[in-house]
């Protein structure tokens, strides 16, 4: 979800090896805005006279209405594909140490995460104070504040959603990152240990034991694999036949998951997913050029993401609260509130990472001298 990646800072022919993985991260985001739409639907924490079918441009989006929360397995993939092209060598000849790594993360992902958290917490104070109960999320008592404040939220399958509730993917993520770095320091760059992870998460969840965690493994570990299948397949100058076998089994993933529960709108095989968006990430992630403003577009959207994330369930709340202040219902079946609620979340999203996200991670870095040439 949050990489480390900085195409500004970036040699060229790196910003644009990444270009596609940046439009495929702000694609996710963009589905995971449409999916959590239907909130404006909740009193309280339970949905009142809600309906799929009647939510704006249904018969354009109804895959994000319905498929959108798939956003952050594609987080999670991306985000592997991501760390193994960038770490994996460093990490496993001890080039960067631990102390500069979880800099690097606590930097990128801490200010943003403590700003929504505290204003979450305010918000839904407002929300019980005038609504008589907590908005979507119910957990909002001290022992999980804490635990945000520790990204600890979701670490467990007893952990339910609390305060801003989307932070659980990360949360799981955070906890993602300290296997990934003791399996590099320890194995080195071997890609064995991480088909293993894949393959004993695969029979995990097969097997019932499916929590989150479980899942973000498999497909964090899976754009690894995708990772060193690309480094691969340039070395040896086959990187042509490779995407094309890649290609196959992206269509074979889909039509596995469209034939098994697409028309009953059931949730994805997790197997079938991971197939079909571990290739995604891998082809997405092949170099092309464009030009430069183009490229400089496509930058802004991907810095967009982490932002977006965060903030669009305070942005919620926050609507819901102004139109209770003022007496009015919220006109959600409206495609103009529709549309003025995205654009307005990605606009939102872009003045955060601009004015506060990357000064306040240049900040830290700076301070504790963290310096990278593409961050």
């Amino acid at each position: 979800m949050a990489s480390d990646s900085d195409p500004r800072t970036s040699v060229t022919a790196a910003a644009e090896k990444l270009l596609g993985l940046e439009l495929l991260r702000f694609g996710a985001a963009v589905a995971i805005l449409v999916f959590h739409y239907q909130h404006f639907w909740y009193v309280g924490v339970a949905a009142k006279d809600f309906n799929l079918w009647s939510q704006p441009l249904y018969g354009v989006l109804w895959p994000l209405y319905h498929y959108g929360h798939y956003g952050v397995e594609i987080f999670w993939c991306v985000s592997g594909y991501i760390f193994f092209w960038k770490y994996r060598k460093t990490i496993a000849t001890k080039s960067i140490g631990g102390w500069r790594f979880f800099v690097l993360r606590f930097s990128r992902l801490y200010p943003l995460h403590l700003l929504t958290l505290l204003g979450v917490a305010a918000l839904q104070a407002a929300y019980l104070r005038t609504q008589g109960s907590y908005f979507v999320y119910s957990a909002n008592d001290i022992g999980h504040f804490v635990l945000q404040l520790l990204f600890a939220s979701n670490w467990t399958p007893s952990q339910p959603a609390s305060f801003n509730g989307p932070i659980w993917s990360i949360s799981i993520e955070v906890l993602v990152y300290f296997i990934f770095y003791a399996c590099l320091r320890i194995t080195g760059a071997s890609a064995w240990p991480s088909l293993a992870l894949v393959a004993g998460s695969c029979l995990a969840v097969a097997t019932g034991h499916g929590h989150n965690l479980v899942v973000c493994i498999a497909f964090f570990f899976a754009g690894g694999l995708a990772a060193i299948l690309g480094g691969y397949a340039d070395r040896k100058g086959i990187e042509a036949p490779i995407a094309a076998a890649t290609a196959v089994a992206l269509v074979l993933g889909l039509a596995m998951a469209y034939g098994f529960r697409v028309p009953a709108y059931k949730p994805f095989p997790v197997w079938t997913l991971l197939i079909a968006v571990s290739a995604l990430v891998f082809l997405v992630a092949r170099r092309f050029r464009v030009p430069r403003r183009m490229r400089r577009g496509i930058e802004v959207a991907g810095n967009l993401t982490y932002a977006s994330y965060l903030l669009h369930f305070p942005i919620q709340l926050t609507v819901l609260l102004t139109f209770a202040l003022i007496g009015k219902a919220v006109p959600m079946h409206r495609v103009a509130f529709f549309l003025a609620y995205i654009a307005g979340t990605l606009a939102l999203s872009y003045v955060v990472y601009r004015y506060f996200e990357a000064p306040a991670q240049n900040f830290i870095r700076a301070r504790r001298r963290i310096v990278v040439a593409a961050s």
